[in-house]
């Protein structure tokens, strides 16, 4: 590689973020020990951040305007540009911790069948204040990506702002798929684990993931939920149609399913009675009455969905169904095989305790006894018992 061509390109895409986007550029230009360049693709911005950006900066870095194609196709579009032999995006809106680039890049040159590497993101919020959780990719139990862990959510990291790429295996990509809002980075990963394209997590936090109100992920404006519905229906769709291996089509018809469930709580919470209704079919159109994770959907849609917003708001929503989505997984490989009922049952034990109704409670003590009758082994199981203990405070702690 010449001497006067930069070893790592950063790209940041850059979209009406102008109050964060100096803490990006500053992250870049203060890591050590690497020679790169800072490629900013202001994509449509009307804040004009791409201009305070050139005055700001001057040649220390390269502003790329460009019509608003969103996030994906601002990415795809600072890669074109990139002369590096190895790519970085970071979100305008995050930035980096010193040291990110040259620990990864270390890591890389060192093991050369290695195609990309992430690492930690912690969490902060609009003002830079640590938020008190696991760093994003602590989930990931296994370092090396594929595709049943990534459908799983067995493997999981904020790729946009915390990959290090070759470029040379981000060219035999289609790159970051255009055709949706979110999940984009998702797709990616998906991508290289289905190219046989090794993948890896460092677990060391090096990236601050910026938790802002208006994230499109987490807005609880109506037009952005559509948007990151259809988005994610529209990638777990395609991936359901193009597997071959009945395993990952089962696997992504799952994730499909819960990306309706969500949209329907959210329908539930805005109470669009007309569109839970059309998400209710499509949802009884795809469940597989022999699937016991389709199986409890059904359940959860027919009995506790609505029983949340008597006393709770859209966050407690959303941290329930990340925490059913766990421990749904946990049931999976681990309930007795001889147990028909095993998911639908269990998880709706545990799981009607946390509402405080005295009816449920009753309810989820008989489904409960009656799991143990079924299958007396699972009072083995350690994992089991933590979660028996869980329903016993349901139980008794008034909430």
């Amino acid at each position: 590689m010449s001497a006067d061509l930069p070893q790592v390109s950063v790209i940041i895409p850059l979209f009406n973020t102008r109050q964060w986007v100096s803490d990006a550029v500053n992250s870049v230009l203060a890591q050590k020990g690497v020679n790169l360049e800072c490629i900013v693709v202001d994509d449509g911005s009307t804040d004009g951040g791409g201009e305070m950006l050139r005055d700001k900066y001057g040649d220390k870095i390269r502003v790329h305007r460009q019509e608003n194609r969103g996030l994906a196709g601002a990415r795809n579009s600072g890669a074109r540009l990139a002369k590096g032999e190895f790519l970085a995006f970071l979100d305008a809106d995050d930035y980096w911790l010193p040291g990110k680039l040259r620990y990864q890049l270390r890591y890389l040159k060192k093991h050369s069948d290695i195609s990309c590497v992430y690492c930690l993101a912690l969490r902060v919020d609009e003002n830079k204040k640590l938020i008190p959780q696991a760093p994003w990719g602590m989930r990931s139990k296994n370092p090396n990506f594929t595709v049943r862990g990534l459908l799983t959510n067995q493997q999981s990291v904020g790729l946009g702002s915390t990959i290090l790429f070759r470029k040379s295996v981000y060219e035999q990509t289609k790159g970051f798929n255009e055709s949706i809002r979110v999940a984009e980075d998702r797709d990616l990963q998906i991508q290289l684990a289905m190219g046989g394209f090794q993948q890896r997590i460092i677990k060391i936090p090096l990236v601050c993931i910026r938790y802002a109100k208006s994230s499109l992920s987490h807005s609880l404006d109506e037009e952005a939920r559509n948007t990151a519905f259809l988005s994610r229906k529209h990638l777990y769709r395609s991936y359901f149609d193009q597997f071959e291996d009945q395993e990952l089509k089962s696997l992504a018809k799952r994730q499909l399913i819960n990306v309706y469930f969500r949209q329907f709580a959210f329908y539930l919470f805005i109470n669009e009675i007309g569109n839970i209704e059309k998400i209710r079919e499509e949802i009884s159109m795809l469940l597989d009455k022999d699937d016991p994770v389709c199986l409890f959907f059904q359940n959860q849609i027919k009995y506790f969905t609505p029983l949340i917003f008597h006393s709770h708001g859209w966050p407690r929503l959303e941290t329930f169904i990340r925490q059913l989505q766990r421990e749904r997984e946990l049931f999976v490989d681990q309930c007795p095989k001889n147990f028909d009922d095993k998911l639908d049952l269990l998880e709706s034990a545990i799981w009607c305790s946390k509402f405080g109704k005295l009816d449920l409670k009753k309810k989820a003590f008989n489904y409960l006894i009656d799991a143990i009758k079924r299958s007396p082994t699972l009072l083995l199981d350690k994992r089991f018992l933590t979660l028996f203990f869980k329903f016993l405070i349901g139980i008794f702690v008034r909430r």
